[in-house]
């Protein structure tokens, strides 16, 4: 007996009650971005395709009470430099000023958006220097 194929299966089964799919997507890539879009659907344990579908439906469905990850990013950094400056003097035994707390709020203000794009610009390229392995992200195989 041949093994079951999609195109063996009927139609009607393989919905499994969800509206049929009919309309398509397509775009061109380089090798660069096409290497990139596999790796990113592979680390995710997804074929390309429904990868590329949920992340297409993600960004298009996201509303407008949601933060984009870059806003989130921006935030994170502004904590990291918040706490750096202002734990360094209390942590040496120093009090620290309502004057020196006003500073430090502007030095976030106005490094936070850069900081956080320093970050994320390291974050790739080492993410791009690491070996490419069976493992995902958290050691698990």
């Amino acid at each position: 007996m041949p093994p079951l194929t999609a195109q063996s299966i009927p139609s009607e089964s393989r919905l499994k009650g969800r509206t049929p799919r009919t309309y398509s997507v397509s775009t061109k890539l380089t090798r660069e971005e096409f290497e990139a879009v596999a790796m990113a659907s592979r680390d995710c344990g997804k074929a390309i395709s429904e990868w590329a579908r949920e992340t297409m439906l993600h960004q298009a469905c996201e509303s407008a009470d949601h933060l984009p990850n870059e806003a989130l990013m921006v935030e994170l950094m502004g904590m990291y430099i918040f706490l750096m400056n202002a734990l360094a003097p209390l942590v040496c035994g120093e009090a620290l000023s309502m004057e020196a707390y006003r500073s430090i709020i502007r030095q976030v203000s106005d490094a936070k958006y850069r900081a956080a794009k320093e970050a994320v610009a390291s974050y790739r390229a080492n993410r791009q220097d690491a070996p490419t392995s069976s493992h995902s992200p958290d050691g698990r195989a």
